[in-house]
């Protein structure tokens, strides 16, 4: 579909060449030095049709070939055609970006707009390109899209674009229009660098709609403009308290420093936001969890317990993570139960918890878990939870399945793999005269043959 596009729009573009722009043409090579390039270019010219693929060579190796092609496509109108210029613009050659440019010239018109707007990313593209300065051509391209005629058009491409191309064209609406209206429309934006944007021209509109666009922008999905638009109402003459308690239950950490900071200052007490909080009905989206649960991090004071075992079992893998950072040391159940989450992230920070308590409270509930689960447990977590066991207590651990488990070729297995050339650890639990025990057991397994020599640096 898209090459019968481009077909019916060389089909309509007047590329043909008439006696009097092939004479030119040939004119223009003549006065060339005479060459294999040239010659190739005048190869090419002689045998234009309306077929003739002009992108194509605009992309030979032949930089006269090449120039050839940029002034035939520089007589078309068409967005394929405008987006070779502007790459052409950025040739290698002077001679092709000054053909190049000139052919872009005939675009910057009132009719054209549609085209130069389906190839303004490309055409920012090339303002950001060390080949030459094309800022009064942006300049140009700013100048025709802020007349009041194209504002429709300006605005319906708008919400389609995003990066570079979406910043300007708020720009250019926001000099023309700059209405709360506008504004509005700016916050539910895709791209999050014009909510912010919009964010800032706000200030600019009356007290009572600047207040309005700011509350609204207090409910942006991005943390850097609700961050932002707390700021400004903190700043106005009479800061509105319920946007401040907003911000202290906000998702974001940021936006609750914020909120926090100012809180101080506004005779605000966080813990009685957040009691009043908890006092309510329980959070039924994972952005007012976090904000609970971040609140109630910040200032040391838990939820209640309901609370947090309801927030263990969320669906949500941040709300989980919060509600681990909030369990005490001795829930040891809690965070083992964590373990099976199928969430790498939960499963990371249920073991960076249990990495903080001490290997003798570790040692029965681990090895239990362990007794459970070894088989059914993929290598590398099973890896993870069987390190958090003391290093001789990981070695008594295998030795024991080896005596008591009726599979102990399997066993006797996993005890060759993890003791192979492993050098011992520091393990200020496991008592002397056990070490020796447990050391004086692999030196035996060593010399019946049942493990390799190399499993002997496991006990140096």
């Amino acid at each position: 579909m898209k090459q019968l596009k481009h077909w019916l729009e060389r089909r309509r573009s007047p590329d043909n060449p008439t006696d009097e722009t092939t004479q030119a043409l040939r004119n223009w090579l003549g006065q060339q030095r005479s060459c294999y390039g040239v010659n190739e270019a005048l190869s090419v010219l002689a045998n234009a049709t309306p077929e003739t693929d002009w992108p194509g060579w605009s992309r030979s190796y032949n930089g006269y070939v090449r120039e050839l092609a940029v002034r035939m496509l520089a007589r078309r109108r068409s967005a394929e055609a405008l987006g070779i210029l502007l790459t052409r613009a950025n040739d290698w050659v002077p001679g092709i970006r000054e053909q190049a440019l000139q052919g872009i010239e005939g675009y910057l018109a009132d009719e054209q707009v549609s085209l130069v707007l389906q190839n303004l990313p490309q055409l920012l593209a090339l303002s950001r390109q060390q080949r030459g300065d094309h800022r009064f051509l942006l300049q140009k391209v700013q100048s025709l899209l802020a007349k009041p005629e194209h504002a429709a058009e300006v605005k319906a491409a708008w919400f389609g674009l995003r990066g570079q191309a979406s910043h300007l064209l708020f720009s250019v609406l926001a000099e023309g229009d700059g209405s709360a209206a506008l504004l509005e429309q700016a916050l539910r934006h895709p791209d999050p660098v014009v909510r912010t944007l919009a964010v800032d021209a706000a200030r600019k509109q009356p007290l009572a709609p600047r207040q309005a666009l700011l509350h609204t922008a207090m409910t942006n999905a991005s943390t850097t403009v609700r961050g932002k638009a707390l700021r400004l109402l903190m700043k106005e003459p009479m800061p509105p308290l319920e946007a401040l308690e907003c911000g202290l239950l906000d998702s974001s950490a940021s936006v609750r420093s914020i909120a926090l900071w100012h809180a101080l200052r506004e005779g605000v007490e966080p813990a009685q936001v957040l009691l009043q909080s908890t006092s309510g009905t329980m959070p039924t989206t994972t952005s007012r969890w976090l904000g609970v649960l971040g609140l109630s991090a910040a200032l040391g004071k838990p939820v209640p317990t309901a609370w947090l075992e309801v927030a263990l079992r969320s669906a949500n893998t941040r709300t989980r993570l919060a509600a681990i950072a909030q369990l005490e040391g001795g829930a040891l159940p809690a965070f083992i139960e964590q373990l099976e989450h199928a969430s790498p992230k939960v499963f990371r920070g249920a073991l960076e918890r249990l990495r903080k308590l001490s290997w003798q409270s570790l040692q029965g509930p681990i090895g239990h878990y362990l007794d459970q689960h070894w088989r059914e447990l993929d290598e590398t977590r099973r890896e993870a939870i069987f390190d958090l066991l003391a290093y001789w207590q990981r070695l008594a651990y295998l030795l024991r399945q080896i005596d008591d488990a009726p599979d102990s070729t399997y066993w006797m297995k996993a005890l060759r793999s993890w003791s192979y050339q492993r050098y011992a650890g520091q393990d200020p639990l496991t008592p002397r005269d056990e070490r020796q025990a447990l050391a004086e057991r692999i030196r035996q397994l060593v010399a019946t043959g049942q493990l390799p020599k190399g499993s002997l640096t496991c006990i140096d």
